[in-house]
């Protein structure tokens, strides 16, 4: 979890349903 990608941290912080949708590219890309 730490040695995720910046993009991650700004996904947790974008608001509301940004926080899944962008979360869920992020992860898909550090997880996958």
């Amino acid at each position: 979890m730490a040695k995720h990608h910046p993009d991650l941290i700004m996904c947790r912080k974008q608001p509301g349903i940004a926080i899944g949708r962008l979360c869920e590219k992020c992860d898909g890309k550090d997880d996958v």
